[in-house]
């Protein structure tokens, strides 16, 4: 009978919790039982209820039937973390080459974390680990969110979404098939290389503060507005940077993108580099 009852503790995930009280997501309770209240087996592992949450393990789903088409993780709580604690959610896209032209957009709709309240006073918190080959985008949020040091690597569409507000810091956003990262007003630190569209669109008057956006298949930064702000901006395929509605700009460094470096004109607040030239 003990045994029994052993075994069958041993199956609810979903009253498990971590010691400070965070709860926990792998791969074992996310196909089995759910990993909490409110989340049935199978994908997407689904948080409804405002609170903590933690990866324990790897989210693979590329064993799941049409894989492109799955959603890792969905949450429709308010104002909740989730940190991935250094482990990956493993989708099926592959940008294979070393061009920019092969990480071409993915005709999955599947992304590795998804946030669907569109509560405008909510924040997701989202941090540490690694978000590759999602059949459409790392991660979309409807709400406002904060990402830092992360990776979001060779997924279908955009590697960061963010239709509302957004606060993107130290993460690395590399070889997606469509832009980099898309909406926010706040991008600072983030590495935005390689994605088959443009590197960075912040929302209006955005700042976009020390990043390296490079060799992106379209535009550098799109700044409608935005401060710019000690930028590194080379080699993307279209301009380096489009200036439009009363931007602002210093201490950038914009060359060797092949459709020009800028078109615009910001108020310069600080000297900015075009090559070897002032600009």
């Amino acid at each position: 009978m003990i045994k029994r009852l052993l075994a069958a503790l041993y199956l609810l995930p979903a009253i498990s919790f971590a010691v400070d009280g965070v709860l926990e997501i792998n791969q074992l309770c996310a196909i089995t039982s759910g990993c909490f209240a409110g989340d049935s087996p199978g994908f997407p592992v689904t948080i409804s209820t405002t609170g903590s949450y933690r990866l324990t393990g790897n989210l693979d789903v590329t064993a799941q039937p049409d894989p492109e088409d799955i959603t890792a993780i969905l949450v429709s709580s308010f104002n909740s973390s989730i940190d991935l604690n250094g482990f990956r959610i493993i989708g099926p896209v592959s940008c294979i080459g070393s061009t920019v032209t092969s990480c071409s957009p993915s005709d999955g709709v599947g992304n590795g974390i998804e946030i669907s309240t569109t509560n405008i006073n909510s924040v997701t918190t989202i941090k540490n680990g690694v978000i590759r080959g999602m059949g459409l985008n790392g991660i979309l949020a409807q709400s406002n969110i904060a990402v830092r040091d992360l990776h979001t690597i060779h997924n279908g569409g955009t590697g960061i979404i963010a239709f509302n507000r957004g606060l993107f810091r130290n993460n690395y956003v590399l070889r997606n098939g469509a832009d980099g990262i898309l909406g926010g007003v706040l991008a600072i630190d983030n590495v935005v290389d390689g994605n088959a569209g443009t590197g960075i669109s912040p929302i209006a008057h955005g700042r976009v503060i020390g990043n390296r956006v490079s060799r992106n298949g379209d535009d550098g930064i799109d700044c409608n507005g935005c401060s710019l702000l000690e930028n590194v901006i080379t080699d993307n395929l279209g301009i380096g940077v489009i200036y439009s509605s009363r931007a602002n700009a210093g201490g950038n460094l914009i060359d060797g993108n092949d459709l020009g470096e800028i078109t615009g004109v910001p108020f310069e607040v600080a000297p900015n580099r075009c090559g070897a030239a002032s600009c």
